[in-house]
């Protein structure tokens, strides 16, 4: 299965277009705990013609969970059967992939090979929804690590990369992937679970603040020498992670919110067109990523820029000029772009046919058409 495995190249596909599959989302559709329904959910993947599939590694957190030592299983156990209970029961209580009777990566990597489609894991920043009622079980054991707000708040819904012990153990999450062996990690840091950098008032950042600007009060989360104080240790974080990856001959990609050409920006509301305006370092201001500086110095293989602010007034001219700047600035970096269904941000190609005045189908064929031309790598 291994030489199957490396039979199929990820050179070899050209124009990439990358399937994220979440099988938390699905299983209203189809049974994801049973092999049967993991292939179906891997055929309706090839519909729109994508050539590589990235399986998403958890959904809702730690609420459904493949097999981990980190995270060994979900915090809050559903006796509920869910085949005996009506279909309009919701399934984000209750599925478990973490025990069923075959290796879910294994089988998903093996039909892939088969099929002459890449494959890759889809890894979300997120320790857990905060929206959900469950969280990392590690987080809720390790309080002293909890983020925390300027006005000395707890949110324990993250723990902070800036201490050294959060960074070790998202990495042996890492190991725990790479272990899988894909040809790719994607690793998404648009589910951030509200991850933030107006959390990052922990004692690490307070003190190495304290140090360098001694008698300062300590600022707003968007000054940026707090953003530049925090990137370090999301930074290191990221660096290691592509570091691990490279070691293992493991493409890493990391995807990024917003990402345009602006440090300055403002709202897309009030913008006046022009392009440099309207899209800002989202990824910057929010998590101190600094996509830049992972490019140039090759800490990553790939920069995915999940959505991007754009001009309603020239929706395509502005998208283009955002994506021309981007590819410009690759370093050694492979560029991709999201051509996306979920609408969160209005930033989908439902809202891109809404502001062009053109269909859905119009609107997918320019998104793939711009980002092809621009020099993307794929979607």
């Amino acid at each position: 299965m291994a030489a199957l495995f490396a039979a199929v190249s990820l050179d070899a596909v050209g124009f990439e277009k990358l399937a994220l599959m979440d099988s938390l989302d699905m299983a209203y559709w189809c049974d994801v705990e049973t092999k049967e329904g993991t292939l179906r959910l891997i055929e309706d993947a090839q519909r729109p013609g994508s050539n590589g599939i990235l399986w998403r590694d958890k959904g809702g957190g730690g609420m459904m969970r493949y097999p981990s030592n980190e995270e060994p299983a979900p915090q809050d156990e559903c006796p509920v059967e869910k085949r005996r209970v009506p279909i309009t029961l919701d399934v984000y209580y209750e599925l478990r992939l973490d025990n069923l009777d075959f290796d879910v990566f294994d089988f998903v990597f093996g039909t892939c090979a088969q099929k002459r489609l890449a494959y890759g894991i889809h890894q979300t920043f997120e320790e857990n929804h905060t929206g959900n009622s469950n969280q990392s079980g590690w987080t809720i054991a390790h309080p002293q690590f909890w983020n925390c707000a300027k006005d000395g708040v707890p949110f324990p819904a993250h723990a902070s990369l800036a201490f050294p012990e959060v960074r070790a153990h998202k990495l042996r999450f890492a190991d725990e992937h790479i272990a899988l062996k894909p040809q790719r990690i994607f690793l998404d840091v648009w589910r951030s679970g509200n991850f933030d950098l107006k959390y990052e008032y922990v004692k690490p950042n307070i003190e190495k603040w304290r140090k360098m600007y001694p008698g300062e009060e300590l600022p707003k989360p968007t000054d940026e020498r707090w953003i530049r104080l925090c990137s370090e240790s999301t930074m290191k974080y990221l660096r290691e992670y592509g570091r691990r990856c490279k070691a293992a001959g493991i493409q890493f990609v990391v995807g990024l919110p917003t990402s345009g050409q602006s440090g300055q920006g403002v709202s897309r509301k009030t913008c006046k067109g022009d392009v440099r305006d309207i899209n800002h370092e989202f990824s910057w201001k929010a998590y101190g990523i600094d996509w830049h500086r992972l490019a140039e110095e090759g800490a990553v293989d790939g920069i995915w820029i999940m959505d991007v602010k754009y001009d309603e007034k020239d929706v395509w001219g502005s998208l283009k000029a955002t994506l021309d700047y981007v590819v410009a600035n690759r370093g050694q970096a492979k560029i991709y772009f999201g051509v996306n269904w979920y609408n969160i941000r209005h930033e989908s190609i439902q809202t891109y046919a809404k502001n062009a005045g053109c269909s859905i189908g119009e609107a997918t064929r320019k998104l793939m058409s711009i980002a092809k031309d621009a020099g993307c790598a794929g979607v």
